[in-house]
Parts: C-alpha cells; sequence; structure tokens
C-alpha cells in the first residue's frame, strides 16, 4: 500500500481546529493508504480526554511524537518565531529520516516555517507534496499588525521566499474562492504546475443538531469563537454602542488577545445588552450555537483571503442564520448571500447595518428560523464530513 505521511504540530488527541481536522483526515485516509504521521508530543488537558467520544485515531495509522515546546501565545513575537523555527525544524528533519522517493506527504501550514524546510525535503527526496492551507504567510502578520508596512525590504524577501516555496508543491488545498485568488497570485510567478483545489471546511451535522432558542421577547445575536485582531471586533462594540433597539441581546462566548478590550469598551459605553461569558469544549457546540437566533461571523478587510472561519460550518449545522461582516468577495459573503441563509455587511456599510439592527423584531423570528432551516440542509448536502472527506480522498 502506498505510503502517505502527514506532518503537523498538532494531531489527536489534542482538541484544536488544526488537530482535530487532521485527525479525521487520517483516518479517512487510512484506508487509502498506509498512513504514517509525524507531530508534536501532547500537551492536552487530560481532564477532557474524554469530553467527545466520537473523536479518536484509527489503531492502523503510524504515529510519531517528537519533542514540543508549550507556547504562550502572549510571549514575545520573536520567541514565537523562533519555537515556530525549532518545531518546524525538528518535524521537518524527522520526515527526512523515513520518507522515500514518491511517497506522498500532506502538511498544515503551521508551523510556519515547516513549509520552507519541506521544500528541501521535496527536492532531496522527490516526494509528493499536497499543503493544506490555513495561514497565509506573511500577509497574515501584517493583517494582524504585527508587520505593518509591505514594502519593508524584510516583507518583500519574506513573500518571496515563501511564494517560492509554495509553488514548489505538488497541489495547494485551499478552503475557499478568495484563498484560490489569493495563492494563484502568489505562486503564478513562480509556477504554472501546482495544481490549486478547493476543499471547504466541514460542518459537524452528527454532532450539532438544530435547537430552537428559548427566546420569545428577545432576540439573542451570538458570537462565539476567538476574540482576535483580525476580527474587527472593537469595530463591532463600537456600531452595537449606537444601536437603539431593546429587542437585542448581543452574547461573546470565547477568549482571545482583545476580549479583555473589548469588555471595557462595553463598560466605558455603558452598554448593557451585551454580554461576554468563557470559551466551551467541542462538545457544548451544539448547545452554546443553539443558544442564538442568528450568529455573528466577522473578519476584517485585511484578511481577505487569508481565512474562512471554519465556525460558520458549524454554524449552518446548527440551523441558525448568519449576520456576516466583512469583504463582499470572501468565501463566507458568497455562501450567505448565495444560498439565502443569513444577512451580509460591508464594513464600510455603517448605516446600513444600524438601521439593520435597529429594524430587527420578533416578529421575523419565524423567517430567521427559515433561513436557519435551509443553512442546516446546505450543511447536510454539501458540507457534511462524509461529503467533504470523500473530495480529501479523490484530491490526495
Amino acid at each position: 500500500m502506498e505510503k502517505l505521511w502527514i506532518v503537523s504540530e498538532l494531531f489527536y488527541p489534542e482538541e484544536t481546529s488544526t488537530s482535530y481536522l487532521l485527525t479525521k483526515i487520517a483516518n479517512a485516509m487510512s484506508n487509502k493508504y498506509d498512513v504514517n504521521v509525524i507531530c508534536c508530543n501532547g500537551k492536552y488537558d487530560k481532564e477532557k480526554e474524554n469530553n467527545n467520544k466520537d473523536f479518536n485515531v484509527i489503531p492502523s495509522i503510524n504515529i510519531i511524537r517528537i519533542k514540543g515546546s508549550k507556547i504562550n501565545k502572549n510571549s514575545n513575537y520573536i520567541f514565537l518565531l523562533y519555537k515556530a523555527l525549532k518545531i518546524s525544524l525538528n518535524l521537518s528533519y524527522c520526515l527526512f529520516k523515513r520518507v522515500a522517493k514518491h511517497d506522498k506527504v500532506l502538511i498544515v501550514t503551521t508551523p510556519v516555517f515547516l513549509l520552507l524546510f519541506i521544500t528541501v525535503v521535496k527536492k532531496i527526496k522527490g516526494i509528493y507534496w499536497s499543503v493544506l492551507v490555513y495561514d497565509v504567510f506573511p500577509e497574515n502578520i501584517r493583517a494582524t499588525g504585527k508587520m505593518k508596512n509591505s514594502s519593508t525590504l524584510l516583507y518583500k524577501l519574506l513573500k518571496k521566499l515563501f511564494d517560492k516555496s509554495y509553488s514548489y508543491a505538488d497541489k495547494l488545498i485551499v478552503i475557499g474562492r478568495d484563498m484560490e485568488k489569493v495563492m494563484r497570485n502568489k505562486i503564478g510567478h513562480f509556477s504554472v504546475n501546482t495544481e490549486i483545489s478547493i476543499i471547504e471546511n466541514w460542518a459537524e451535522v452528527n454532532s450539532i443538531t438544530p435547537r430552537i432558542s428559548d427566546n420569545k421577547d428577545k432576540i439573542t445575536l451570538l458570537y462565539a469563537g476567538n476574540m482576535g485582531r483580525v476580527q474587527g471586533l472593537l469595530d463591532l462594540i463600537n456600531i452595537i454602542s449606537l444601536i437603539r433597539n431593546d429587542e437585542l441581546i448581543f452574547s461573546f462566548r470565547g477568549t482571545g488577545a482583545l476580549k479583555s478590550a473589548m469588555m471595557d469598551l462595553v463598560k466605558s459605553k455603558k452598554i448593557r445588552n451585551v454580554l461576554f461569558d468563557g470559551g466551551y469544549s467541542r462538545n457544548k457546540q451544539s448547545e452554546i450555537l443553539g443558544s442564538c437566533d442568528i450568529a455573528l461571523i466577522t473578519l476584517a478587510d485585511e484578511m481577505y483571503g487569508l481565512a474562512v472561519p471554519s465556525k460558520s460550518y458549524n454554524i449552518m449545522a446548527a440551523g441558525k442564520p448568519i449576520l456576516y461582516i466583512g469583504n463582499s468577495d470572501s468565501e463566507i459573503w458568497k455562501v450567505v448571500s448565495d444560498n439565502k441563509i443569513g444577512f451580509c455587511f460591508q464594513w464600510t456599510e455603517k448605516e446600513r447595518l444600524i438601521e439593520f439592527l435597529n429594524n430587527l423584531s420578533t416578529l421575523q423570528l419565524e423567517t430567521l428560523r427559515e433561513m436557519g432551516n435551509r443553512a442546516r440542509k446546505l450543511a447536510e448536502h454539501s458540507y457534511s464530513e462524509s461529503v467533504i472527506l470523500g473530495k480529501y480522498l479523490d484530491i490526495i
């Protein structure tokens, strides 16, 4: 049986989205390949080990674990880059010692320098190499403000180096049509042979079931997930402060770099209809998403083509309409508008968004539920785990 090597810092039993996805892909690929995984040793919370009974790894998969590093995301950025460099080198060297010519290799784009080292492995070993693109470097660090000036020599050198490395891959797998455009532009000067395929994230339609919220006299709009620097959340709080609609409740669930700043802003503006709560485990998704009437997804314009929020698909699985704020050419905008499963606004449409929210009423709850029903059907027919994993089996 042909060998497939999956190389990632994170893998089972970690419950991060990257680990969860790659573990599921590895399980599916075991029907077609002799699957071998190279990853870092587990750093998971053992108290959460049995939270998700559906999350496991097939025993036939060979897992090679190397020493990892506990990384605090709030650490100095230079230190984080050093750690990423060290982990990338160790993972690549472990693969180099074991992989044979014509073996297939699948990696994700984290840790960031893994792409560069696997380029060297490909040149020497002659592997068939696929890259699952989740993070587009260095564009993503510019978008997050960690490198603000794209005209600097350092940024230009990094961009050329990574663009060329992407072009050495036999196949790039992207998660949206906007990301496909970005990647074609990145590799266009270097490669005409690299194939780019779109495989969306999947919706967990088996573990997430639609629920009707208990609200009768209020409409709850829920933002669930990372409260980071690329979602435009402080701008969203400022918009909420201008809304005059007693029927609306805005609920924010999760953690992130901007959560404290968001809470401070809500307090300073004396906004009374905004609630905050902590993070939640994967097996609580159905309950959390089911508690709202509309789910919020936001993405700053600078992130166009650099990310597709994976939670979008689980929101569909939960049967909830989506209120999306972001670029009008983005993947989620197209999915929401083309399938009539929610509402879309650009960040420049502030007045139109405020008017929409001011006019939102409990009289529209039935319409919202109809949108949610369409979202659930879309998740089942187009984005279920079996549908998406079938695409991986066809492409890799």
